[in-house]
């Protein structure tokens, strides 16, 4: 495969991974605010609030991101948004209440948000205008899927291992990406 068939296909997982990351909290994001505050009280209303904290964030500064894109580089835009935004939910794990944990929400989105530009106008860039429906069309399939894959994982975490561990997995792998996309930038420099 050529290099742009890599750029895309590596687009399109990118975007996956980018709504997993985003939904793998939805289904105890409940539970737990409930273990934060140590009561019910209030506890989806709460819940609400502080899952909607990274979007707002990222309504903030989506423009910012994609600015920062055309003027510095997207795949930089990329290092950033998993690198930052992964040290942010990292760090939920360590959270000790409802206050510390909806900041980190908070920065998580902020940071986070500026993935998605950085991945379209990579996508948009490696494929052909005439593929480039077609491209988009695929990367609405990657979201869903991701969107269907992140629920999944984040129950199945905490299953397993107790809900704060959702953030201790999730953290560290958005870094490793971040590390990941900063290598291969470098690498792509060296090469060429």
């Amino acid at each position: 495969p050529s290099q742009r068939d890599r750029a895309r296909v590596t687009g399109l997982l990118l975007a996956m991974v980018i709504n997993l990351a985003n939904m793998v909290l939805q289904p105890v994001i409940s539970l737990y605010i409930a273990e934060l505050q140590s009561s019910m009280e209030n506890v989806a209303f709460t819940s609400g609030l502080i899952f909607s904290l990274g979007g707002i964030a990222g309504a903030l500064s989506t423009a910012f991101w994609g600015t920062m894109g055309q003027r510095r580089g997207y795949f930089l835009v990329m290092v950033v948004a998993f690198g930052v935004g992964g040290l942010f939910n990292a760090m939920q794990y360590l959270a000790p209440g409802i206050a510390s944990f909806a900041v980190l929400q908070f920065l998580f989105g902020l940071f986070f948000v500026g993935a998605n530009p950085a991945v379209s106008a990579t996508l948009a860039g490696s494929t052909d205008a005439g593929f480039r429906g077609r491209a988009f069309g695929l990367m609405t399939t990657a979201n869903q899927f991701g969107g269907m894959a992140g629920p999944l994982l984040g129950s199945g975490i905490a299953t397993l291992l107790g809900i704060k561990f959702v953030f201790l997995v999730t953290g560290p792998c958005l870094m490793l990406i971040g590390g990941f996309i900063w290598y291969r930038c470098l690498h792509q420099r060296t090469t060429a």
